[in-house]
């Protein structure tokens, strides 16, 4: 097994551990994309109660822009 460390590595064997690194590469880039878009998701939400709790607008009066003034009660606009 020893004489093995030294012996020259054949052009496939060095592919096949360049895949499985690529593949390990993928995995990780997979999970991470998960993560992140599962981030996406938690922090529109989170928005989304956050907007609704201090009373925003969804959309503004032109546009589709976000309306970021807060309504009150007893005020008048």
């Amino acid at each position: 097994m020893i004489s093995n460390i030294f012996a020259r590595k054949t052009p496939q064997s060095k592919a096949m551990e360049e895949l499985a690194e690529a593949e390990l590469g993928l995995l990780t880039a997979q999970t991470n994309a998960e993560y992140w878009d599962s981030q996406v998701v938690y922090n529109q939400a989170r928005v989304e109660r956050l907007r609704d709790f201090l009373g925003y607008d969804r959309t503004g009066p032109e546009k589709g822009e976000p309306d970021y003034t807060i309504e009150l009660e007893g005020s008048t606009r």
